[in-house]
């Protein structure tokens, strides 16, 4: 899920799991529970012009940037479906890997990263994120693949399944939010468990106190990306604000867009195909309610990343990508 994340470059990670300002700002040091805050970048190889096809393809609104890796292989595809809602695709490209299985299709969404970027809020809804998705994929002449859908990547996922099942021959659901409420209820009882100093001023929840963006930055160090990647960074530079704040809010926190009724979790039951949740450990979309997804869905197995948060593709890229590629290749239709 794209955060709106903070990089004011006035935190740095301490060996005893702090956050200390470089500036003097009254609350000296904020201890953060001790999970596993590191800088871990992770270095993949950039993407070869052999073997991929690269183009825009026309959509409602205008062009979105697609790329497919792989695309000589005879096993069906994977199509990576981007978080935020507008957090490009990027972060996810350490993913690209699995080209040595079955291609990969990564596109930005419109109104973000390398795809065009309308002003036009009436844009930004599900419905024609869904539509969206079908016409990339038809551009490709893809008749049958897999998704993988990352935070609220799951809501394109599932809702595409809804309208498209029989093209889809499963899915990963990564850090899933198939409600929004629960998924927000969640976040609020993270926030309950950090450091008193940190949860009072989220708690306050007034965006001028000249503490907030540090506590913001806090939470999101434990519970959204517990590491540091250059893929991530770039997805921050290219995110969509317009589509996220109209479809989210104005933080992470904030659930004030036109998805904040969003509910699948009563419609997990009619879905067919193999699915795979994943999550971590200190996720926002917590092990607790993703577990409860399973249970609810058929022919679904659930894996918990242990030394992760939101992003576990990008802090345990080898066991993530490990776990997809098993997943696939055991739901061959």
């Amino acid at each position: 899920l794209f955060w709106r994340f903070v990089r004011h470059q006035s935190f740095v990670i301490q060996k005893g799991f702090a956050l200390k300002s470089k500036h003097k700002i009254g609350v000296d040091m904020i201890t953060i529970p001790k999970t596993i805050l590191r800088h871990n970048e992770v270095y993949y190889n950039k993407p070869s012009k052999k073997n991929m096809i690269e183009k825009f393809v026309e959509v409602e609104g205008g062009k979105v940037y697609c790329r497919m890796e792989g695309s000589s292989s005879e096993e069906i595809p994977l199509v990576i479906l981007h978080g935020g809602p507008g957090y490009p695709s990027y972060y996810l490209e350490n993913l690209e890997v699995l080209k040595k299985q079955r291609p990969v299709l990564f596109y930005d969404q419109l109104g973000c990263g390398r795809s065009q970027r309308p002003n036009n809020s009436k844009l930004w809804v599900l419905e024609r994120f869904v539509n969206e998705l079908e016409a990339v994929v038809t551009s490709f002449g893809l008749e049958k693949f897999f998704l993988l859908g990352h935070s609220t990547g799951t809501m394109l996922a599932v809702d595409y399944y809804f309208k498209f099942r029989k093209k889809v021959a499963g899915m990963v659901l990564a850090s899933p939010v198939m409600n929004s409420r629960k998924y927000i209820e969640d976040e609020w009882e993270l926030v309950k468990k950090l450091p008193q100093k940190i949860s009072a001023i989220l708690r306050n929840n007034d965006k001028n106190d000249p503490f907030y963006d540090q506590a913001y930055e806090a939470f999101l160090k434990v519970h959204m990306f517990q590491g540091e990647s250059k893929l991530e960074e770039k997805s921050n530079e290219e995110l969509g604000e317009q589509v996220y704040e109209t479809m989210w809010g104005d933080n992470e926190l904030n659930l004030t867009g036109n998805l904040r009724e969003y509910d699948r979790s009563k419609n997990l039951s009619g879905i067919s195909c193999p699915i795979l949740f994943t999550c971590g450990r200190f996720d926002t979309a917590t092990p607790k309610t993703v577990e409860g997804y399973h249970l609810l869905t058929p022919q679904s197995k659930m894996v918990i990343f242990e030394n992760s948060a939101h992003m576990a593709h990008l802090e345990e890229p080898e066991k993530y990508i490990a776990s997809v590629k098993n997943f696939l290749l055991l739901r061959r239709p």
